[in-house]
């Protein structure tokens, strides 16, 4: 959960530097890309710790 918030501020501070350069559609593909990783790797850990607890 901790990396998935370090990845949202990340995808975030990127969007936020595209946002000063004023690229506007650069900075909705790089935080729509930023939830979707977010999203999978959510998924993914989430589905992996059920893997294993059994």
């Amino acid at each position: 959960m901790v990396i998935g918030f370090i990845l949202l501020a990340v995808s975030w501070f990127i969007a936020v530097k595209e946002a000063v350069d004023l690229e506007l559609v650069p900075t909705i593909v790089t935080v729509v890309i930023g939830w979707v990783v977010i999203l999978l790797f959510q998924f993914i850990t989430s589905w992996i710790v059920a893997a294993l607890i059994g």
